[in-house]
């Protein structure tokens, strides 16, 4: 160590070791490191530096022992959450940190900011810091950490349906894990919701429940929900009840909404505890509804006559359905598999139903399409059982030329609401005239499909009104007339299943599969050779007739002129109300002659 006495002035500069050279004109200062330099303005005192020198390596410079200038302060804070601690000191460096809690040192706790982060209650405490130096060390004064759980949180989960089905809505418990006890008043729309049961949750299970279901009309639900002495919930999530609604029918879609009410929660010593509760929502969207075809494409949401009469044309195959939205509204039966893959009676049936109000509205489900197998079978008995329900076909007899009728009868046993079914013969020797329902089935409405009568194809679709039946016994319900076109034999007029299924319904809509079909035959006779023309006089009038199998004759008639000449064919139409073909013409002053001309 050294030390030099420096005079200053004012016009000198500062120079450290100045000396000349001899020899050189210039100056050389001093170049080398200088250890705590000291300017003082005024000479040191022998002693003064005697004792600079005496310190070596001490220096000559002091050292202070650490001061808190700012003291670490109390916080609050949720649990969960983070929380900061900061001290200042001023006093020699370095410094040394270490941060304590209730009087413990902290691991790894040894910056001048203390940062707790997820704090949790075992968190809590007092905190404070030592610092340290060469000098000394200093402790902070106690800042106290209160850690608080912050509200609980019940809530409803926001859930959608379609109208006219059930949901199940879930209420949820965000607990702290000090509750015991919890109850509320969950509030609905009851005409958007109705209540149909509950499920509780576990741990909430294993407590005292109750579940007050007197309101649930007036859309009040009230919970009450107590663990065991001193247990309490979870920490976390828990599912406290599902709550299962059917979701009314709507004109449009909406929102229903669900509250809270009458809240309640405490710990085990039955102190309250805050909580923040949740309401939730139902979004109810727009269905659509089986039966419901009318009108075309979409329907509208409504069941009414006009979709039983549709139904009635894609039955019988008159029409058919554009997509798959508007079949799988169509194959409405059976009600409880909400449609088979096939339109036959039955739907027509249950579309009836729908209606009238014997069913309610459903919302549409099951297939939106018929099966890749194809078309469905007959729900016919063996022909060998010719006992109980049973649709035959009546023999009928014929000339060639001549237009006759077949009867179609059921057997009924008195629960029968509608049938389908279709009637095959030989184009070739027939022609299709005409249908209409038979006396039986004159209070139903008949569909006819008479598309491939040309092909000796005809489908018949009769159902009565909704909810009523034929009664027992035998129903002539459907009247044929054909023409026949052929020559003289016996030929067959059978049930068959194209282009509509053969299919018997009751009142439900349910087919009864033990119906008998049961075929006949038409005779057609030849021709009498020489059919005979009678005449009677009444009056100023005179009735010609001649046998209805005279069908391949025409009447002709002549007048005042001889008989091989001058023939001319009377032109109809001809009376067969009496079994014979008549026809009355006045009497007239000249003489006229009548006779039947093989074509």
């Amino acid at each position: 160590a050294s030390a030099a006495v420096i005079a200053l002035n004012n016009s000198a500069p500062l120079t450290i070791g100045s000396s000349v050279c001899a020899g050189l004109d210039g100056t050389q200062n001093y170049s080398g490191a200088m250890d705590e330099l000291s300017l003082y303005n005024r000479a040191l005192a022998s002693n003064e530096i005697a004792a600079i020198y005496n310190a070596g390596s001490a220096g000559k410079c002091t050292s202070f022992a650490p001061t808190i200038t700012l003291q670490p302060v109390s916080q609050s804070v949720l649990s969960g959450g983070n929380v900061i601690f900061n001290v200042a000191v001023s006093g020699s460096t370095p410094l040394s940190y270490q941060w304590n809690l209730n009087g413990s040192p902290l691991s790894n706790a040894t910056n001048t900011s203390l940062l707790l982060t997820n704090v949790q209650l075992s968190q809590a405490g007092s905190y404070s810091v030592v610092v340290t130096n060469v000098a000394g060390s200093a402790t902070s004064s106690n800042a106290v950490l209160a850690v608080t759980f912050p509200p609980a949180t019940i809530k409803v989960i926001s859930t959608n349906g379609v109208g006219g089905g059930i949901i199940s809505v879930p209420v949820l418990f965000i607990a702290n894990g000090n509750e015991n006890v919890v109850g509320f008043t969950l509030n609905f729309n009851p005409a958007l919701l109705t209540y149909v049961t509950n499920t509780i949750g576990s741990p909430a299970s294993t407590g005292f429940v109750i579940v007050n279901t007197g309101g649930v009309s007036t859309g009040k639900l009230v919970v009450a929900i107590a663990l065991p002495a001193a247990a309490t919930f979870p920490s976390g999530t828990n599912t406290l009840m599902e709550v299962e609604f059917s979701l009314n029918l709507l004109a449009s879609a909406t929102n229903a909404a669900i509250t809270f009410s009458n809240q309640q929660l405490s710990d085990p010593q039955a102190v309250p505890l805050s909580a923040t509760y949740v309401p939730g929502s139902v979004a109810i969207a727009l269905t659509d509804f089986e039966g419901d075809v009318s009108p075309r494409p979409s329907g509208d949401r409504t069941n009414t006559i006009t979709d039983l009469i549709l139904l009635g044309h894609y039955a019988a195959q008159v029409d058919f359905p554009t997509n798959a939205s508007e079949f799988q509204r169509a194959d409405c039966a059976p009600r409880s598999t909400l449609g088979d893959g096939y339109i036959t009676v039955i739907d027509c049936v249950q579309a009836g139903r729908y209606a009238a109000g014997y069913d309610p509205a459903t919302p549409v489900g099951g297939p939106t399409g018929p099966p890749a197998s194809g078309l469905a079978k007959a729900n016919s008995a063996p022909s060998s059982n010719l006992s109980g329900r049973q649709i035959w076909v009546a023999n009928a007899t014929s000339l060639p030329g001549q237009t006759f009728s077949t009867v179609v009868t059921l057997e009924a046993q008195g629960n029968e609401n509608a049938m389908g079914f279709s009637l095959l013969f030989d184009p070739a020797k027939f022609a299709f005239v005409s249908a209409a329902a038979g006396a039986g089935g004159s209070g139903g409405l008949l569909t006819v499909n008479s598309n491939s009568a040309s092909s000796g194809r005809l489908g018949f679709v009769l159902f009565l009104v909704p909810n009523s039946t034929f009664p027992a016994g035998s129903q002539q319900v459907v009247n044929v007339s054909l023409r026949s076109l052929g020559s003289a034999g016996t030929y067959a007029i059978s049930l068959a299943d194209q282009p509509v299924l053969r299919q018997v319904s009751d009142a439900a809509a349910n087919p009864l599969t033990d119906t008998t079909y049961l075929n006949g035959s038409i005779l057609v006779s030849a021709p009498p050779a020489n059919p005979s023309l009678s005449m009677t006089h009444d009056g100023n009038t005179i009735t010609v007739s001649w046998p209805l199998t005279a069908t391949n004759f025409s009447l002709q008639s002549i007048i005042n002129t001889v008989l091989s000449t001058g023939w001319s064919n009377l032109p109809g139409p001809f009376d067969t109300n009496s079994g014979v073909n008549s026809v009355t013409v006045p009497i007239s002053g000249t003489n006229q002659f009548f006779r039947l001309q093989s074509h």
